[in-house]
């Protein structure tokens, strides 16, 4: 499928792959062409293709490991301090453990869906 359009517009722009929706990657809603790839987190596309995990809930792509193990960490850290926003939290929730590789994290740290 071409487009004889000689400057289609990038965001309309259907010559990919027959029913694959071009990546908007500003942000958003999402709709019947971009649902599949659309993260309801950032409100943008992201492309599963050489992504490390995939959160069927959200739909966030995590690149790499190491971008997962950071987004676990930051996560970890700020609900430790919302916490002690509103009490005084038991010794292993002062400084929870905040550095687990990312074959243990069983959950998306932005939305905390399972990964399945």
């Amino acid at each position: 499928m071409t487009t004889t359009d000689p400057d289609p517009d990038p965001v309309l722009d259907m010559t990919l792959e027959p029913f694959e929706p071009s990546m908007r990657l500003f942000p958003h809603e999402s709709s019947i062409l971009c649902g599949d790839v659309h993260c309801f987190i950032h409100d943008v596309d992201e492309s599963a293709i050489g992504g490390y995990q995939i959160c069927t809930e959200c739909g966030h792509v995590y690149r790499s490991k190491a971008e997962l193990e950071r987004e676990y960490t930051k996560t970890m850290l700020m609900n430790a301090e919302i916490l002690r926003m509103f009490m005084d939290p038991p010794p292993e929730l002062k400084q929870p453990d905040s550095s687990l590789p990312a074959i243990e994290i069983t959950f998306c740290p932005l939305c905390v869906a399972d990964f399945i």
